[in-house]
C-alpha cells in the first residue's frame, strides 16, 4: 500500500470518528425501550409476523 493510499484511509477514518464522536448519546436502556415501542406501533405492518397476502 502506498504512503498517498495510507494517508487517505487514515484521514476517512478521523472524519468518520469526528462524525461519531459528534452523535447525540442515548442510554441502552432508553434505547431499548424506544425500539420496543416503534416495534409495537408496527408490528401490524410488518410481513415477516403476518406473511404477504396471496394476489
Amino acid at each position: 500500500m502506498s504512503s498517498n493510499s495510507s494517508l487517505t484511509i487514515m484521514k476517512r477514518t478521523v472524519e468518520q470518528l469526528k462524525l461519531e464522536a459528534s452523535l447525540e448519546r442515548i442510554k441502552v436502556s432508553q434505547a431499548a425501550a424506544d425500539l420496543l415501542q416503534y416495534c409495537l406501533q408496527n408490528a401490524s405492518e410488518d410481513a415477516l409476523l403476518f406473511g404477504v397476502p396471496n394476489g
